[in-house]
């Protein structure tokens, strides 16, 4: 079965995801091809779901602060 993904709010391109985390795109587009950001494909181009990004960035930084103490 395949998991629902909610489109009621609008995805993000690689471009604003940069200007969201202020980060380069080359980075934004390496990190999403190395599986290190959540992203979907659709056809050649790359979209963002903001709340997936919010959530991987959350469990990131909790990761992080558990590892620290």
């Amino acid at each position: 079965m395949s998991e629902i993904v909610p489109l009621d709010d609008r995805l993000l391109t690689a471009e604003e995801v940069a200007e969201l985390l202020r980060l380069p795109v080359s980075t934004i587009y390496d990190l999403a091809r190395t599986g290190r950001l959540p992203h979907l494909r659709i056809g050649r181009a790359l979209r963002f779901s903001r709340h997936d990004l919010e959530t991987h960035l959350a469990e990131r930084c909790r990761a992080q602060i558990t590892a620290r103490v």
